[in-house]
């Protein structure tokens, strides 16, 4: 009886540290970065994740950690690096979770956070877009959806007045386009200048409008490019 008991426990361990998120945690309200390090390379990175959806918080010795926690449809993974990061000078780090990699590059302030060299098994032509948190300014994580000449996915993080995002087309195989703006009493006024581009049809770029909740928990709007107009929607989930 006491080997069966055993046997059951294990299988219990096993799936429940392998089975996808079933009821995501409530997102913080507070912000993780250490006030040190607010202008330093070193510290908290969150944004979104689009080639299928997801977020991504990257941890820069925050806490003498290093490491990227990314979750994409639901399922998490850590990503680690096993290089040497210098306080307050640019950094490139390499972040490895088994096959899968991505480089993440930050200026010595902590400015321009930029990921690159994305590999992950089954998201092709996928993207991410990150914000420096700092500890007076939590960045949040939408993820959502835009509907009319034609349907995809939508994410985006936002700090303050600031937002950063992506979007992209249902079976897209190219990058994900960038869009930004900024946000003036919970309105946001945004654009993707390089999409379309230049030559694709009679004016380059989309346009993009939206209202944050009064609870913050989520945001949606409007598009317009030269292809067309349609709506769009998220929810915070980070």
């Amino acid at each position: 009886m006491k080997y069966s008991i055993i046997l059951i426990a294990i299988i219990i361990v096993f799936f429940s540290c392998n089975k996808k998120d079933s009821s995501p945690a409530t997102p913080a309200e507070k912000p993780l970065a250490i006030a040190s390090y607010d202008n330093s390379n070193y510290g908290i990175y969150k944004g979104v994740f689009i080639g299928s959806t997801g977020n991504v918080v990257i941890n820069v010795n925050n806490d003498n950690t290093l490491n990227a926690v990314l979750k994409i449809d639901g399922t998490t993974a850590t990503y680690t690096s096993t290089q040497t990061i210098v306080q307050n000078q640019a950094s490139t780090i390499n972040f490895v979770s088994g096959s899968n990699s991505f480089t993440f590059s930050v200026a010595a302030t902590g400015g321009n956070p930029v990921i690159s060299n994305i590999n992950i098994a089954g998201h092709p032509a996928a993207g991410m877009s990150v914000l420096k948190e700092k500890s007076d300014s939590l960045v949040k994580c939408y993820e959502g959806t835009f509907t009319g000449g034609s349907t995809g996915t939508f994410n985006m993080e936002i700090k303050n007045n600031l937002m950063n995002g992506l979007y992209n087309e249902v079976g897209a195989t190219n990058p994900p386009p960038e869009m930004n703006g900024t946000i003036t009493n919970d309105q946001l006024t945004a654009s993707a200048p390089t999409d379309p581009q230049p030559g694709q049809c009679n004016y380059a770029g989309t346009t993009i409008s939206g209202t944050i909740s009064a609870n913050g928990q989520t945001i949606s709007g409007t598009y317009s490019n030269c292809y067309g107009s349609g709506t769009w929607t998220g929810t915070r989930t980070k």
